[in-house]
């Protein structure tokens, strides 16, 4: 039984290395020559799967190519191997659990970026509000539209709800487009 907690525990280290791996934008992205340290984590850990399974795992280590004097690794490869590896463990050893990136790893990424993205553009429209609240006068539309949408972010929890409750309130409130757009910079 120890055996399969110390595969869990690399399991689970591998999943980590996955989710902090960013996407290639392009095909030819790659890790920076100084990231060495990166594969060389991985193939660290498959040493350690392959003694602790007996399984060879060779196919999944990283191989960095080498081009103008400096090794580098795709992230489109190292990618790959990374969640082929992933896969054969949870299929060996962790089926009855749930699969690990449930939506697959990059729908899962682009959920958090997009979460995050969401997050820190409701932040910033809270700083413009405080920024510019006080520049309107107490019962005027402008004002009574920003007391408003402050009141309403803490609700928000996504981009069209924010589009929705601002067009709501530019309507309660009577304002335009251009005048919102001054109110919001």
């Amino acid at each position: 039984m120890a055996e399969i907690d110390e595969i869990k525990v690399l399991y689970e280290e591998l999943q980590g290395y996955l989710s902090q791996t960013p996407m290639p934008v392009h095909p030819r992205d790659s890790f920076p020559p100084q990231s060495q340290t990166c594969w060389e984590n991985i193939n660290h850990i498959i040493d350690e799967l392959e003694k602790l399974t007996g399984d060879s795992m060779a196919r999944f280590k990283i191989v960095p190519t080498s081009s103008g004097g400096f090794e580098f690794i795709s992230l489109a490869d190292y990618r790959g191997k990374l969640n082929g590896l992933i896969n054969r463990l949870y299929a060996k050893y962790f089926s009855h659990e749930e699969k690990p990136f449930s939506g697959g790893p990059s729908t899962v990424i682009s959920q958090s970026q997009s979460q995050n993205q969401s997050i820190q553009m409701l932040l910033e429209i809270r700083t413009i509000i405080d920024k510019n609240i006080d520049a309107h006068k107490e019962g005027t539309p402008q004002k009574g539209f920003m007391e408003k949408l402050r009141k309403g972010l803490s609700s928000v929890k996504s981009v069209a709800e924010l589009l929705a409750l601002i067009w709501a309130l530019a309507k309660e409130f009577k304002l335009g487009i251009d005048e919102i757009s001054k109110l919001l910079t």
